[in-house]
């Protein structure tokens, strides 16, 4: 996962800010919610990984020593602290 602090210049190509290990970052809620891996399509399930994290996110605490660094640093968790998380319904096919 890459991530970019704010940058006000328009249009400028730039190398990201943060790098972080989606792996590892989302591992625990793959491993979390793997009972239902068959039971939904893979890219519905990867929705369901990627909100549950965040969700945490917004719920969560980063000044523990659990939150890595990068978190504070990129600006993520001041900028969706106290935030909501919706899930866009799945259509019928």
């Amino acid at each position: 996962m890459f991530l970019w602090k704010t940058d006000t210049s328009p249009g400028a190509e730039r190398k990201s800010d943060f790098e972080v290990n989606a792996k590892e970052l989302l591992d625990p809620y793959v491993n979390r919610l793997s009972s239902l891996r068959g039971s939904v399509n893979e890219y519905y399930f990867a929705e369901l990984v990627v909100s549950s994290w965040l969700k945490d996110l917004v719920d969560s605490e980063p000044q523990s020593e659990a939150a890595p660094k990068w978190l504070q640093d990129s600006g993520l968790y001041a900028a969706i602290k106290n935030g909501t998380v919706v899930m866009q319904s799945a259509l019928a096919a």
